[in-house]
């Protein structure tokens, strides 16, 4: 089956938001990794913040997957829950 150039795009841009959300996801692993270890208060302090930018990006990532899917719609604000995470770090 021959895909079209609209075909091709939409494949290219799922693969890139995939890729994107795997890394953000990849991300946070390591900043709950790091926040269960911190011991500092202004350390534990900054886990928290980067926890909270990761988990707004990958709520917007999955946003667009789910847009670009057909699925979802633009006013879909609800993120992913931190207690969703695994609580080990990716090898």
């Amino acid at each position: 089956m021959i895909k079209t150039a609209q075909e091709r795009r939409r494949t290219e841009e799922w693969q890139v938001l995939l890729s994107s959300l795997e890394r953000t996801r990849r991300e946070l692993v390591l900043a709950r990794a790091g926040f269960d270890g911190a011991s500092d208060p202004e350390l534990t302090e900054s886990f928290i913040y980067e926890m909270l930018a990761l988990q707004a990006r990958y709520g917007y990532l999955l946003r667009q997957i789910k847009i670009l899917d057909g699925m979802g719609q633009q006013t879909d604000t609800e993120g992913p829950s931190l207690g969703h995470l695994p609580q080990t770090a990716c090898p």
